[in-house]
């Protein structure tokens, strides 16, 4: 991607757009799975590009170590940590969606229907999203590593990459 950091602001920005588009929707069924479905185009798109970017992280670190003298750069190893927070996530994930509920009024087979309870379930589809992916929102702006300086690392470390392999050879 040129600009991954651009495009992964600009999906996560649709994102928070289509989340708090459902307090304009409110309890239209058909109005809110449009919404969670246009959500989900921009989440896959997310997801897609924060995979290229942590990518770009991992060699900038490798480009790093390597220039520092180490030879057992484990980038295997980092790239399985992006899969931990990816489960870590997950787990988060569902222990907020259970507070979510709770806070909805929904406790379980004994929940009855009723608008207040519809209005606290588009809430939490609603704002706590919109909550985590405002937090990452920002933490993109922090993201430095653009087309241009991976070019370049990626300049400097195939030569290492090579040395480090024949080395390893021997």
């Amino acid at each position: 991607f040129k600009d991954p950091k651009r495009i992964c602001a600009g999906a996560v920005l649709l994102q928070i757009i289509c989340h708090l588009s459902l307090l304009l929707i409110g309890s239209n069924t058909a109005g809110f799975i449009v919404a969670m479905t246009v959500c989900q185009f921009f989440y896959q798109l997310t997801c897609i590009i924060l995979f290229s970017m942590f990518v770009d992280a991992v060699d900038f670190t490798e480009l790093r170590e390597r220039k520092a003298g180490k030879t057992d750069v484990a980038s295997g190893t980092a790239m399985s940590l992006h899969f931990t927070a990816v489960m870590f996530a997950q787990v988060l994930g569902g222990a907020v969606r259970n507070v979510a509920l709770a806070q909805a009024g929904y406790i379980g087979a004994e929940t009855v229907a009723s608008p207040e309870l519809t209005q606290g379930l588009v809430n939490m589809y609603a704002l706590w999203p919109t909550a985590f992916l405002a937090v990452g929102f920002i933490a993109i702006f922090f993201y430095s590593l653009d087309r241009k300086t991976m070019d370049e690392v990626h300049k400097e470390l195939e030569p290492l990459r090579e040395a480090a392999a024949q080395k390893a050879e021997k």
